[in-house]
């Protein structure tokens, strides 16, 4: 009877939808969730369904997703509904769990149980290295397009032996990347290291030489969840096909609509096969959206409508209309980010925080005139998407030593912080003791004794490499006396000199910034310790599989700016999306083929999805990006898809010339879209003159996006760099950097 109430409670505020999701018995069970729909709800409520109703223990269940954040709010969220431990269930990322099964059956693996994972500074390091090692021209072959080449086929579950050899008809790229990809693999089983792609692809291949061990944890998971399953790739498929086979018991969760990462990988068939690939399969559908108004809604239905390769889902909320989707069109980048910031301000007046507004885009390239505006108005804001807490560099560093101190012979992290910060073991100096390694056929660190006690190297070179040995034995034996991680980590911080090196330059902010870094990761080492989080090679592997996204701070207050692959997951009261241009939206490398568009389509359908009450679209008729000279760029073609019933009856024809396109408010009231923006003082025309042109000239007409319409009184200098002195109409004197304006100058002068 209290396991008959435990389970109402549990399921009473669930829709019938997510209810049918949740109740699921046996068999494959794909729930296509829409935007807002409630997906997390349902896999949490479903894990903990699955024991509360006795269907499963703890143990018996395989919970996988794509960042450690989402792992861990799952498995609390869980544990909340259950009242009590979730322990024994496996929650986590596929690289994770993929990298906690191979720990448990390394002596089975050619690279051995002791191996360290690359992250991505690492495969990049190494990458350089191995081109250089191949002489191949990085001005004809990108070393980065060739590490993205081999990651891409092992997302696909490429193995070393699938690949043929390149005949004489072969590209001279293709020819590269075969030697490359060879080599790649060989200094990484050198090394004794993985990469992040190599998980799944040795997890798969241990599963396939050691069908008893498959077989195990096929049995063991009785139940496996995927979250996000349209971002799935062809190995992460194979790998939950296998653990599949055993119960047939799998349920994925995901949003074709929402499927934005083939760039990297992603198989969107993944999730438009799954009825073909598991019979017998399910299907339940999330359309009631929490999250957004309806003319939101509205808008984003019917622009994803003109995909082909979708599951069909129609959203629908119980919220009113809400406020009209705005779009604005702008005479320049300048002139639209003058806009935004006027939006944001009005939107601070009506109460809203700044922290409930985010600026979206499609690439990074479009935030700076953005960023010039909030930092002139003095709004606060930060760009979410920058480098990643444990790929900075003093992060990386003090890893690295910490990492030496675990296994001396580490190639990758000796060759970086050997000489960090200069203590004269010098390039020349590394690359002997590699090429001696080699020769010998010793680890590194024996090749180190060796060659101090032989006297191969310069005396001040082997005096210095003495020193740094024995310095990484001392952290070693710190370890091995059991001394807490932070404590080594502060001994290893001082006694190297890195700390000391950073606060000789304190006056400089971004050494500050640096110390401030290092003390967080002191604080995570602390916390991991007390949370009892396991070895030093379990804080190592998280510190390598750790996620943008898993730092996103919920308290931090202003607008936040990012590009709208950021942005997916998240959600912001409101939403302004920038740079509505072909080319720019959809980006020009997607917009010539039809999967091109369509995923482009799918971007803008997240970004629209991002807003729960105003949704801002905003273009400029001028930009200049991607180093090019500022051109005019016509209306992206996903405005001409939003629907009839919000943009009223003179919605832009197809083939209208971008000045035939008139503005419109998205909403009953009419009026006109994609007007041509002109000043409020005349109806005089303008143009942005190219920086490098030296057209500012004393007595020219002009306007600012901020100031209005003014004169020029003087100009100093030439080209980009000129100083242009402007008396506006409104008795304001400003000056301005020519290459840095957004002046504007009067046709007729």
């Amino acid at each position: 009877m209290q396991k008959d109430s435990s389970i109402d409670r549990l399921i009473s505020a669930l829709n019938p939808n997510q209810r049918e999701a949740v109740t699921h018995g046996e068999g494959p069970l794909l729930v296509l969730a829409g935007a807002g729909s409630g997906k997390t709800r349902v896999l949490t409520h479903r894990i903990a369904w699955l024991v509360l109703s006795g269907r499963a223990e703890p143990g018996e269940i395989l919970a996988l997703t794509f960042t450690n954040k989402a792992a861990r709010e799952m498995s609390s969220r869980v544990e909340e509904l259950l009242g009590g431990s979730l322990k024994g269930a496996w929650v986590g990322t596929f690289h994770s769990i993929a990298l906690r099964i191979l720990r448990r059956h390394g002596s089975l693996l050619s690279v051995g149980p002791d191996f360290t994972v690359y992250d991505a500074l690492d495969q990049k390091r190494l990458a350089k290295e191995v081109a250089k090692e191949l002489s191949i021209d990085s001005k004809k072959i990108k070393t980065q397009a060739l590490l993205a080449a081999v990651s891409r086929m092992k997302d696909d579950g490429v193995k070393e032996g699938d690949i043929d050899p390149p005949n004489d008809s072969s590209s001279q790229y293709a020819r590269a990347l075969y030697k490359f990809y060879l080599l790649y693999q060989k200094r990484l089983r050198q090394a004794a290291a993985l990469d992040f792609g190599d998980l799944l692809v040795a997890l798969m291949e241990l599963f396939d030489a050691n069908p008893e061990i498959a077989a195990v944890y096929g049995r063991r998971f009785k139940y496996l969840l995927i979250d996000e399953y349209q971002d799935t790739n062809r190995v992460q498929y194979l790998f939950a096909r296998k653990l599949a086979e055993v119960w047939g018991n799998i349920t994925v969760v995901g949003d074709d609509d929402q499927s934005i990462y083939g760039w990297r990988g992603a198989n969107i068939r993944n999730i438009l096969d799954f009825e073909e690939a598991f019979p017998g399969t399910s299907v339940v559908r999330l359309e009631q959206n929490y999250r957004s108004t309806r003319h939101i809604l509205n808008a984003a239905s019917s622009v994803i409508a003109k995909n082909r390769g979708r599951h069909i889902k129609t959203l629908w909320t119980e919220r009113d209309g809400g406020e009209p989707v705005i779009l604005h069109p702008s005479v320049s980048e300048g002139e639209e980010a003058a806009w935004i910031g006027d939006k944001i301000m009005g939107l601070t007046a009506l109460g809203y925080r700044l922290g409930d507004i985010a600026v979206l885009y499609r690439t990074h390239a479009l935030s700076r005139p953005i960023e010039d505006e909030l930092i002139n108005r003095g709004i606060e804001y930060a760009i979410f998407g920058g480098l990643r807490f444990y790929e900075r560099q003093e992060v990386k560093d003090a890893l690295s030593f910490l990492r030496l101190a675990k296994n001396p012979a580490e190639p990758a992290a000796f060759r970086r912080v050997a000489n960090v910060p200069p203590r004269g073991i010098g390039e020349k100096t590394l690359t002997s003791l590699f090429d001696l390694s080699d020769e010998w056929g010793l680890p590194l660190d024996q090749t180190v004794e060796r060659a101090i006690t032989e006297g191969v190297l310069a005396a001040r070179s082997a005096r210095a490499l003495a020193a740094f040995s024995s310095m990484v034995k001392g952290w070693g034996k710190l370890l091995g006396d059991g001394l807490p991680y932070t404590e080594v980590m502060v001994q290893i911080l001082e006694q190297s000199g890195y700390k000391r090196s950073l606060e000789g330059a304190v006056r400089d902010e971004r050494a500050a910034d640096r110390l401030s870094n290092l003390e967080e990761l002191l604080s995570a080492l602390e916390s991991f310790e007390k949370e009892g989080g396991g070895t030093l090679e379990d804080f190592l592997d998280r510190a390598a599989l750790l996620s943008d996204q898993d730092r996103h701070g919920a308290n931090w207050e202003g607008v936040t700016l990012l590009t709208i692959h950021g942005a997916k997951g998240l959600e912001f009261p409101c939403v302004f999306i920038a740079g509505l241009e072909e080319e720019v939206f959809p980006h020009f490398l997607s917009a010539d083929t039809p999967d091109g568009v369509e995923e482009e389509r799918r971007l803008f359908y997240v970004a629209i999805t991002r807003a729960k009450e105003r949704l801002f679209l905003s273009r400029a008729k001028t930009r200049r990006i991607f180093g090019a000279q500022t051109t005019v760029r016509a209306p992206s073609r996903f405005l001409f898809e939003l629907p009839d019933e919000l943009t009223g009856p003179s919605a832009p024809e197809k083939n209208s010339s971008y000045g035939e396109v008139r503005q419109r408010q998205f909403s009953s009231t009419g009026g006109n879209i994609l007007e041509e923006s002109s000043s409020e003082e005349s109806g005089a025309a303008y143009f942005v003159p190219e920086p490098e042109s030296g057209e500012y000239m004393p007595g020219m007409g002009v306007r600012h996006s901020k100031y209005g319409e003014g004169r020029i009184s003087a100009v100093a200098g030439r080209g980009p760099n000129a100083r242009v002195s402007v008396e506006f109409n409104s008795g304001e004197r400003k000056k301005f950097i020519a290459g840095l304006s957004s002046l504007e100058i009067k046709l007729d002068g």
